[in-house]
């Protein structure tokens, strides 16, 4: 008789239980951060090249082909390619600070060009006398020396410095500087689309070209007070020479040969015993989950199971891969049922890719590593177990003691 494993103080939030209808018994845990667009770019890519695979999937690997476009349009891009891909990598993650396509402009609109060259307390009236309008206050880039996410932070707590409400639209926009040919801070320009209507420097007065431009005025309109050069290099620039500076191939290889030193592996004793345990997946709900219009979908305190809404069909193989016993398990185990995931608790690191690639090739199957939600959602407590349906439609965990327990 199996014995029955209840887990009654596992509680489950708004969030979690989303996840759970949605994504099954165990859902993607990989979280993306948008990164230093550079360097990110460069590690993506050469982890890319070759990852031991891990059996969930989620939003890195969309990260990883995001990562290796934007370096290639860094290096080969235009400057409209660039300025396109960065404010799309960067907007969702600093949503207060604008970083907008280069086809996002509405066909007339008002732009106050700025730097931090103008220091804090101009910037702060040009941030005030925009807030609530269309214009957008645009910046050439970032710091020179600078990362693109403490630069954007660092503007995003300018703002918020200031208690502007509502928050001005502004953004870091290198394009349009070139598009116009912006080189005196501030400029005031008025555009309709690409092309320009008039523009005015050393003033910040918007509202003044606006009157201009309603009386007739066009073109430059002249230096009607101190401007200054921004301090901030331009960053597409910047970043195609920082791009153009790194040595892509020695990256790949220094990822490549670090991830066996760094990789998670879990040190599971052999199976004492054969043995059997049933898991009780169920979830409690800790609040009321109801649609926009009122209906409850689940109540304070409710049950959830999983298995009530979507069958466990898989089979789980986990096993320590330096074990040739539980290798041969492995083997016999894939061959001999249907939907069955191959899950290493443990791999020699000193074999690293070899090792890796020859025990794929001898298991004739993908090989996956044991994550840390694996083994805490199914209570793995020793190798090879074996996670799969019984006939009652429950989940249950078999562990098998296996003979001559070897070590490869």
């Amino acid at each position: 008789m199996p014995n029955r494993v209840v887990n009654p103080g596992m509680t489950l939030s708004r969030s979690l239980l989303c996840t759970a209808l949605a994504g099954g018994l165990w859902a993607a845990s990989v979280q993306a951060d948008a990164p230093d667009a550079i360097h990110e770019a460069a590690r993506a890519a050469a982890k890319a090249t070759e990852q031991w695979r891990t059996a969930e999937t989620g939003p890195q690997a969309e990260i990883t082909e995001q990562m290796r476009e934007l370096a290639r349009a860094i290096t080969e891009g235009t400057a409209e390619d660039i300025s396109e891909r960065i404010a799309k990598e960067y907007s969702d993650a600093h949503p207060d600070v604008i970083l907008p396509k280069a086809d996002q402009a509405p066909t007339r609109r008002a732009y106050v060009f700025v730097s931090r060259s103008l220091g804090q307390p101009v910037l702060e009236e040009i941030f005030r006398s925009i807030a609530g309008t269309s214009t957008v206050a645009v910046f050439r880039g970032i710091p020179e020396g600078s990362r693109i996410g403490p630069a954007v932070s660092e503007i995003h707590a300018m703002l918020s410095a200031f208690d502007i409400d509502p928050m001005p639209n502004v953004t870091i926009n290198p394009e349009r500087w070139q598009t116009f040919g912006v080189e005196d801070v501030p400029t005031v320009l008025i555009a309709d689309g690409d092309t320009e209507i008039a523009r005015v420097s050393g003033m910040t007065n918007v509202r003044w070209l606006r009157e201009q431009v309603a009386e007739g005025e066009d073109g430059d309109l002249g230096i009607r007070g101190p401007i200054d050069v921004p301090s901030e290099p331009d960053l597409i620039e910047v970043m195609r020479d920082r791009a153009s500076n790194l040595d892509y191939a020695a990256i790949r290889d220094k990822t490549i040969k670090s991830y066996w030193g760094d990789v998670p592996m879990e040190d599971l004793p052999a199976a004492s015993e054969d043995s059997q345990r049933v898991i009780d997946l169920s979830l409690r709900v800790t609040q009321d989950i109801t649609t926009p219009d009122g209906r409850y979908i689940a109540r304070k305190g409710d049950i959830i199971n999983p298995l009530d809404i979507r069958p466990f069909t898989r089979r789980l193989v986990i096993f320590d891969a330096t074990r040739a016993n539980e290798v041969a398990f492995a083997r016999q185990q894939a061959e001999s049922y249907d939907n069955t995931i191959l899950m290493a608790s443990r791999f020699d690191r000193d074999q690293a890719w070899d090792g890796f690639n020859a025990l794929e090739a001898q298991l004739g199957e993908p090989l996956y590593r044991l994550t840390e939600d694996v083994l805490t959602r199914f209570r793995v407590r020793a190798t090879p177990s074996v996670v799969h349906a019984t006939k009652q439609g429950e989940v249950a965990i078999s562990e098998y003691h296996l003979e001559q327990t070897v070590t490869q």
